[in-house]
């Protein structure tokens, strides 16, 4: 078996190197870094079948709103697979639906789509995720938090579950020849990675609490702000804190018996923010 895997370097793509090395080192994998010499010593000492491949060096709106709906990628499909083009990542999504629609007797493909990712990665170079990270850096170096007004919901998934799933779906490609079983593979081949659900207004609350117990700030104090006081304050990845993103990902768990076995976002949050802490040279 011969994997080409992209993005090796980063919190997705390395988990999930990890896991596949330590899972099947009989596959043969060739990654696509884009990081130092550091990584390419690191890479070569895994297995003698890892390979790598550096770039030739000759080469060179914010989240559309759900209005609170819950995308199930079984039921709502042909909603999910024509988004508009403006849509996040949809200029990705459509290069894999195209090919679906041109090869679907011969290349098995899938899109998986995960909720916010969190927990520690497991990979040679980045092992955080955006999200938490983010919010406790800030926590900690303006001493109280910036919380947005109202609800607003987003899923999550252990970035070691969103691995499992992936690992799953190479496995079958794996084991099987054809490319025309419709529900695995194609244009419905959607796959959306969920475990639970978080208000971001209760994250925040939460990691300065975290931040407090643990002495880092002097009160548990939260501001409420709309969106475009908090986006002032706090930068314009707060906008996103305004937004819904909410699904269901029933094709995982009906076709591969996958479920969530990780620990919940609210489980790491102490972690994430003891980690920043000592980054901030705080501890």
């Amino acid at each position: 078996m011969k994997i080409f895997l992209l993005g090796a370097t980063g919190y997705i793509g390395g988990d999930l190197l990890y896991l596949l090395n330590k899972t099947h080192p009989e596959y043969e994998i060739t990654v696509l870094p884009c990081l130092t010499q550091i990584f390419y010593r690191y890479i070569n000492s895994l297995h003698p079948h890892l390979r790598h491949r550096s770039p030739d060096p000759r080469r060179g709106g914010p989240s559309q709103p759900r209005h609170g709906k819950i995308y199930n990628d079984i039921t709502d499909i042909d909603d999910i697979t024509s988004f508009p083009s403006a849509a996040d990542h949809r200029n990705v999504d459509e290069i894999v639906l195209d090919l679906a629609n041109a090869e679907s007797e011969r290349i098995k493909t899938a899109i998986v789509c995960p909720a916010v990712i969190y927990g520690t990665g497991r990979g040679p170079v980045k092992t955080t995720s955006l999200a938490i990270p983010f919010i406790a850096a800030d926590v900690l170096n303006r001493g109280t938090g910036i919380a947005p007004e109202g609800e607003w919901v987003w899923g999550n998934v252990h970035v070691e579950d969103m691995s499992r799933l992936t690992l799953s779906l190479i496995e079958i490609a794996a084991t099987t020849n054809t490319a025309s079983n419709t529900a695995l593979w194609g244009k419905d081949a959607y796959y959306f990675v969920e475990a639970s659900e978080s208000d971001w207004a209760d994250i925040i609350r939460q990691v300065v609490r975290e931040a407090h117990e643990a002495g880092l700030v002097q009160s548990e104090e939260v501001k409420y702000l709309n969106n475009a006081n908090a986006v002032e304050q706090g930068g314009p990845v707060y906008a996103y804190f305004f937004t819904n993103s909410r699904s269901r990902g029933s094709r995982a768990r009906e076709l591969l018996d996958w479920e969530p076995v990780q620990v919940g976002i609210e489980g790491t949050i102490r972690e994430a923010v003891m980690a920043e802490a000592s980054k901030l040279g705080m501890l």
